[in-house]
């Protein structure tokens, strides 16, 4: 299926959003106010660099697949999955250590 040029902005733009995600994390525990900013540093460090490794996996294949109109393999294929795998992964262990620790903590 061949995607307008339209479609494909589109598609990268969500991709992109992931980037987003990983700055809204840093700029939350950069806000004044924060209890324990040193801790949630220390949170956060793993999620922003899965978030920011995976999405450039992304990035890659879909520059790849789409733009360059290569066929994906069945190993491409794997590793789109994996990428989108660990970001939500790393999202739901932080979500665990975070909900572990005291309310006064964080």
């Amino acid at each position: 299926m061949k995607l307008t040029a339209e479609e494909q902005k589109e598609f990268y733009n969500e991709i992109t959003k992931f980037y987003d995600l990983a700055e809204k994390i840093i700029d939350a525990i950069e806000e004044e106010g924060i209890k324990n900013p040193e801790l949630q540093v220390k949170l956060v460090g793993s999620i922003i660099d899965q978030v920011e490794e995976s999405t450039d996996v992304l990035a890659e294949s879909y520059i790849a697949f789409v733009e360059n109109e290569q066929e994906a393999t069945p190993s491409d294929v794997r590793r789109v999955e994996s990428a989108i795998r660990k970001i939500f992964s790393s999202i739901l262990k932080f979500t665990n250590e975070l909900n572990r620790l005291p309310n006064e903590a964080v």
